[in-house]
């Protein structure tokens, strides 16, 4: 597997996964996946969630975390937000579907309460927000969730959490 991230010249982010043939595994072909963003998803920020979720707010290892599912599940699917964070409506109900598929569906407020707003430029907000600070704060959320019983964690990221769940 081969991952790539750059910035290109007109200031979008362009992400690439390429992934070879594993013929052991019955997999024969290349698979190249691409993911770009740029100034414009940064312009039409999400209403905080205003609730109708199926899940509830926790502290997990230090991090306020949304959660939804069994908490009995042997299986955790970690949820990395964009940069608005955790209480964004559609990544909660995303959350939401996961766990009804049988998941214990985690929303760590990696940011700290400090999602990107119109505050902030990207730019300054990315240099106090990076990947490497998310896997430190997710170590220990981890193990709290072993430490409950979860026996596997998976991660799958959106926007600025896809970066940060590779």
């Amino acid at each position: 597997m081969v991952l790539k991230h750059m910035k290109t010249p007109i200031g979008w982010w362009q992400s690439s996964i390429n992934i070879q043939p594993l013929p052991s595994l019955g997999l024969t072909s290349t698979l190249t996946l691409e993911i770009m963003s740029g100034p414009e998803c940064c312009k039409n920020p999400p209403a905080i969630s205003s609730g109708g979720e199926s899940g509830e707010v926790l502290q997990i290892a230090s991090l306020n975390s949304y959660v939804s599912g069994k908490p009995d599940s042997k299986i955790a699917v970690l949820l990395v937000s964009d940069v608005y964070g955790y209480e964004a409506p559609k990544l909660r109900q995303v959350a939401d579907k996961v766990a009804s598929a049988g998941y214990y569906a985690v929303v760590p407020d990696f940011f700290n309460g400090d999602p990107m707003t119109s505050e902030y430029e990207i730019d300054d907000w990315l240099r106090k927000h990076t990947p490497e600070q998310v896997v430190e704060f997710a170590k220990p959320l981890i193990q709290a969730l072993k430490e409950k019983g979860i026996t596997r964690v998976g991660a799958a990221g959106f926007c600025w959490g896809g970066k940060t769940s590779f």
